[in-house]
């Protein structure tokens, strides 16, 4: 049989229309299936962009974490999803979030990372996907989740080190795919930085709480600490004057009860913010005029303050001057020998400068520190205006007095 070019010509016009119709129906199914992923990535996108705000914006690990669990539960559509905390001190996986099915019921589990198939996933810092459970040796059955069959686990690690795990569970068989697993990394990625940022968080509140406590040790030993050794030399003195002296000694008496009455102020201004109340209640010049009264009357010491300048422009920096100047001043009286000090404040647009200076024995401050305690005393001073930005001088050789400068400048 043979055919005509016309024979061709009409094959070719009848294939052409029965084909139009199967390939327009065929690009018809391909694009509501592209419609349908598209529509799904941009959902999942969504819930991406919620949980990554959520991760990030909360250092609150303890809020964050339950937060988020919910989030790629109901995000996501998944049947149960674990959040798990590595305790790097113990080696175990510790529960810190559930949602889907009952969520008080195993909050709190802890399972070491040598066994189970949580544990597979930390020692290999790899993806675990396992289609049915029933069929692996390493699945520990809990009670709580007999219905399990599907489970993926996603490891959530940082510069080499896992910080916690993703667990979901599914009743259905074979129920995670490769765009679960895709998914669930992505999501891991976002948190492992969430984590991180919480770590170094908690360190630096860590470091903060340190920091504190050192600035405690520094307050009491400028104030409460002193008082607390002229309490005991006072009350020393008072017992060798009560027979011969009993004058002296009452007049010891009475000193001693002026130190404790301040020592007790002082202790309730450590309580209170660690502030004098004369300071927070009425400002530098105030607390500073209340202690050199208390000091001169106490001591029998001529204590002068000059100010000079308004007193607003140590407005921040009143805490740590006010400890510098209280800490000069019991050099003064544990050291010096003196019968007159002064203490000049000025303050001004550029700095402000505090001198305390005494006519007392002096000192030679090249030599070696006695064990006195003053050099402590001095370090702390210069460490109280290192941090507020200023420096300290002292003046001082032996038989001429002592000066103590600091000085502030204002930016």
């Amino acid at each position: 049989m043979s055919f005509s070019f016309e024979d061709v010509d009409l094959l070719e016009a009848i294939a052409a229309q029965v084909g139009g119709p199967i390939t327009s129906a065929r690009l018809y199914e391909q694009s509501q299936r592209l419609a349908a992923q598209v529509q799904r990535r941009a959902e999942q996108l969504t819930v991406l962009n919620t949980i990554a705000r959520t991760a990030t914006a909360n250092l609150d690990q303890a809020n964050m974490v339950p937060e988020v669990t919910r989030q790629i539960r109901n995000g996501f559509g998944y049947d149960h999803v674990d959040f798990f905390l590595v305790d790097e001190d113990t080696h175990e996986l510790m529960l810190a979030a559930v949602s889907g099915g009952n969520v008080e019921a195993n909050l709190g589990y802890r399972q070491h990372v040598s066994i189970g198939l949580l544990g597979r996933a930390v020692r290999s810092q790899q993806v675990v996907n396992i289609p049915d459970v029933r069929l692996d040796s390493e699945y520990l059955l809990l009670a709580e989740r007999g219905e399990t069959r599907a489970e993926l686990i996603v490891p959530i690690t940082a510069s080499g080190r896992v910080l916690g795990m993703l667990n979901l569970e599914s009743p259905q068989v074979g129920d995670f795919g490769s765009e679960d697993v895709a998914l669930l990394e992505t999501v891991a990625d976002v948190l492992a930085g969430a984590l991180d940022n919480a770590r170094l968080y908690r360190r630096s509140q860590a470091a903060a709480v340190l920091e504190e406590r050192n600035r405690l040790a520094r307050e009491l030993h400028d104030s409460v600490t002193q008082q607390l050794f002229s309490m005991t030399l006072t009350s020393q003195a008072a017992r060798a004057h009560l027979e011969k002296n009993p004058q002296r000694a009452a007049q010891q008496l009475e000193r001693l009860q002026e130190t404790a009455t301040a020592a007790l102020a002082e202790m309730r201004a450590l309580i209170f913010q660690l502030r004098p109340p004369a300071l927070r209640d009425q400002g530098l010049v105030a607390a500073l005029q209340q202690h050199a009264s208390m000091l001169a009357r106490r001591e029998s010491l001529r204590i002068e303050l000059n100010v000079t300048g308004d007193e607003r422009m140590a407005r921040g920096i009143e805490q740590p001057l006010y400890r510098i100047v209280q800490e000069a001043l019991n050099n003064v009286i544990k050291h010096a020998q003196a019968e007159h000090v002064s203490v000049s404040l000025e303050f001004g647009g550029d700095r402000v400068r505090v001198r305390v200076r005494d006519d007392g024995q002096g000192f030679d401050p090249d030599a070696p520190p006695l064990p006195s305690g003053r050099h402590l005393g001095v370090i702390g001073m210069r460490e109280r205006a290192a941090e507020i930005g200023g420096t300290m001088e002292i003046h001082a050789f032996i038989g001429g007095g002592t000066e103590v400068v600091v000085t502030v400048p204002r930016s």
